[in-house]
């Protein structure tokens, strides 16, 4: 079993980030559950201490298995442009999470279902077009982009994960090379 530190609970004590990460490294965990609010927010820190928690994640062999997209209560909003406001920050922190060497986001807050002046059917449908419209996201660069960011991991080693199983990709085509060899 893979435990994965949670910041979220650091952050609700008003933990820096910096000081959480060093705290999962004494306690001994190589992963962590990166809650994108408070200190952790990507769409609001400098870049330097953006660099500084990649670098950190990176020198104390820590893997972020998942970011916890804690500001999207409004991802219903019946407002198109707070809607849009809500998915640049869920792109924003899904850029992010690339950077940590992560693949997986959690959408949190339950969609904004408690706007008095909505129906959950149609809470449910706006939250739907927003999570559609991130899914769609990054296949809308130009095929170029796309094939640049796919040499840029392989070259890194990071193939992707499989479909099936979830496991890198990397892993598997090794065993089947070396079985394949004479």
């Amino acid at each position: 079993m893979k435990l994965a530190l949670n910041t979220y609970v650091y952050e609700v004590a008003k933990w820096p980030i910096e000081k959480t990460l060093k705290s999962a490294r004494r306690l001994g965990f190589r992963y962590t559950e990166y809650a994108a609010c408070g200190f952790g927010d990507p769409t609001t820190m400098k870049a330097a201490k953006r660099r500084d928690i990649i670098r950190m994640h990176r020198d104390f062999g820590l893997h972020s298995s998942q970011m916890l997209l804690a500001n999207v209560e409004h991802m219903a909003c019946p407002d198109s442009r707070v809607r849009r406001q809500v998915l640049d920050y869920m792109k924003e922190c899904s850029e992010f999470q690339l950077e940590l060497g992560g693949r997986q986001v959690l959408v949190c807050w339950g969609c904004g279902v408690h706007l008095a002046h909505m129906t959950p059917e149609r809470a449910w449908l706006n939250s739907v077009a927003s999570i559609r419209s991130l899914a769609k996201w990054g296949l809308d660069k130009p095929l170029l982009v796309q094939y640049w960011v796919f040499l840029r991991r392989a070259v890194a080693g990071d193939l992707g994960g499989s479909t099936a199983s979830g496991r890198p990709v990397l892993g598997r085509a090794v065993v089947q090379l070396a079985g394949s060899l004479p």
